[in-house]
């Protein structure tokens, strides 16, 4: 059974789960090690059903009040992103379909 567990980021869209359409955006989430460029963990392919979605968020709009089944943010938007993302509020509207485990490694050390 797929369940959202406890939050280890930010809630900037509310609470739900966090889809991009760029793997890169995703792994950053991935490894226990976070944004230090290494570590290992896994990372779900999934069809999401995003229902109502809201316009491209601001910071003082990220709630959306209950109006939207899920929030969006444009990349490059108003929240300036490098990469777009949604928050889907309702875990049954996302399937997860391929578990990918994935290695981060930083080539530079």
């Amino acid at each position: 059974q797929f369940q959202v567990g406890e939050v280890k980021a930010g809630r900037m869209l509310g609470d739900g789960v966090y889809l991009a359409d760029m793997s890169s955006k995703s792994a950053q989430y991935v490894c226990e090690a976070g944004f230090s460029n290494k570590g290992e963990g896994s990372l779900l392919i999934c069809e999401a059903s995003l229902g109502k979605t809201s316009p491209d968020v601001s910071m003082w709009n990220t709630q959306g009040d209950g109006e939207y089944d899920s929030m969006f943010a444009a990349k490059n938007g108003l929240l300036g992103l490098q990469n777009a993302e949604w928050c889907v509020h309702d875990v049954h509207g996302v399937i997860p379909r391929y578990l990918v485990h994935i290695e981060v490694i930083n080539e530079q050390e």
